[in-house]
């Protein structure tokens, strides 16, 4: 569970940035019956801001962190470069170091601060520490100094032999990472929650988890149920969701019968592919690749499949549409939803690009409150997400904004290219009666995008018209000698 977040120097960001999923004092008192654990804690953060002004690049400054924690130890010899992506907009940021620190709480339920800050191709330093009271205790400390590697263990870590991991840890590799293939119980729970449970999903990526959907759905009778029911409630005329197996089926039956001619032309696919790959094979080694390559398929439980809606049509009849005869809007609502059931069955931090691509406006309501209501959130479960849909934090005074006022942050890209992240209580945002849609749209809080396009894209249009009639009347001159 995410509390706090600080980095510096990282895509459209230069400077040092803070970002807190911490609530504000009276809204932590109306969460004390909802989440008692950690009320103080918000379960929904939105980002809005103009085009290119650094939402996207904020949520991949977590998702930077959490996919170094995972891969940086496991893809170690594979790079000397540790992926990082600083600013590139002045003479000197690329020389400079990126910085990160995150608070979360870990899956053993104590909270821990984890650092760490590198260039593009070194790890410079690197700190845990957890809290198991007020103060915090050290894990580990790691130092690059002069071309050296230190590491410093805390007293609360045993059995670990520092020389060992000075002279084998990689300088473009964490020390978490590393740490997570020994299976340490002490910073186990740290790595898995960052490497984890933060999940990242772009909103016009949508397919990848429809992909993972036909991959899985074969064997997870139980989800296909649940997302049928729920597509059945979305409004778009799904009656099921199933999955069309046929393909995998009959490729899984050249196996069993593999003369039968019924089954030549997935041989023949199989062994087109086989050649391509093997040029030079003769035909027994393709016949033998072809063979492996069916017993590899047979023996995947997880066989694919293709995504079937099922509408109803007259007569209660049940017709079968493919993903593609459907909309981008039903497909994306079936891949939000099979994110959001996933996310909110154990806790996880979701970070969600554009929520608002391609869903109403009302749909998108409602999957944000999914995380704001403790029935659908037992785990405590967050999103943060970006958008640019107002209607979120449209108040009409009676009514409470499906975003808190302390659950709303801003970007704004300066003068300089440079983007800057700040909260929207900083503008006092705390009454009820106060329509924060209407003030953002009016400039109050900044984060708008510039409108002085208008006036060029208007002298453009007047130059090119000028220049059409130019080139018409010189054209007919022409066309008036040649015709003399």
């Amino acid at each position: 569970m995410l509390i706090d977040f600080s980095f510096s120097n990282f895509r459209s960001f230069r400077d040092a940035q803070q970002f807190s999923m911490q609530r504000l004092n009276k809204e932590t008192s109306r969460d004390k019956t909802l989440w008692p654990n950690h009320p103080e804690i918000s379960t929904v953060s939105a980002l809005y801001g103009a085009n290119a002004a650094g939402k996207t690049s904020f949520l991949k400054a977590i998702r930077f962190v959490s996919d170094f924690v995972a891969n940086s130890f496991r893809d170690s010899g594979k790079t000397d470069t540790t992926g990082r992506q600083a600013f590139r907009l002045d003479e000197t940021s690329s020389d400079n170091l990126s910085e990160f620190l995150i608070e979360f709480y870990g899956t053993d339920g104590n909270k821990y601060r984890y650092e760490f800050s590198l260039d593009d191709e070194n790890v410079y330093r690197e700190e845990l520490r957890v809290f198991l009271s007020v103060r915090s205790s050290l894990l580990f400390l790691r130092q690059l100094d002069n071309g050296k590697t230190s590491v410093q263990f805390g007293h609360l870590v045993k059995g670990l032999q520092t020389v060992f991991y000075e002279k084998s840890l990689r300088k473009n590799v964490l020390l978490l990472s590393m740490l997570a293939s020994s299976t340490s119980e002490l910073t186990q729970p740290a790595f898995e929650s960052l490497a984890t449970r933060i999940v990242y999903c772009e909103a016009v990526g949508f397919r990848h988890e429809i992909r993972k959907l036909e991959q899985n759905l074969g064997r997870e009778n139980t989800k296909a149920e649940d997302l049928s029911a729920l597509m059945a409630n979305v409004g778009v005329g799904i009656r099921a969701i199933s999955l069309d197996t046929s393909v995998s089926d009959e490729i899984s039956a050249v196996l069993n019968d593999p003369e039968n001619p019924k089954y030549g032309r997935i041989r023949e696919q199989f062994l087109a592919g086989i050649t391509m790959s093997m040029p030079e094979a003769t035909k027994d080694e393709r016949d033998q690749a072809l063979q492996k390559a069916c017993e590899r398929f047979a023996s995947n439980n997880d066989k694919p499949g293709e995504l079937l809606f099922q509408h109803t049509a007259s007569n209660n009849r049940l017709v079968a549409f493919r993903k593609e005869d459907e909309s981008r809007g039903t497909v994306s609502a079936l891949a939000f939803l099979s994110l959001a059931l996933f996310t909110l069955s154990h806790q996880t931090t979701l970070l969600m690009d554009e929520i608002d691509t391609s869903l109403h406006p009302l749909l998108v309501e409602e999957l944000v409150k999914l995380y704001q209501d403790p029935l659908t959130n037992p785990h405590h479960s967050q999103i943060i997400f970006t958008t640019h849909d107002t209607s979120l934090i449209y108040s009409t005074g009676a009514v409470e904004n499906v975003v808190g006022r302390d659950q709303i942050w801003f970007t704004e890209k300066n003068e300089d290219g440079a983007s800057t992240l700040y909260p929207g209580s900083q503008f006092g945002i705390r009454f009820k009666n106060e329509n924060i849609a209407r003030n953002y749209l009016n400039g109050v809080y900044g984060a708008l995008p510039k409108q002085n396009f208008h006036r060029e894209f208007a002298n453009i249009l007047t130059k090119e018209l000028k220049d059409d009639e130019a080139s018409e009347d010189s054209n007919n001159g022409i066309c008036a000698t040649k015709g003399e």
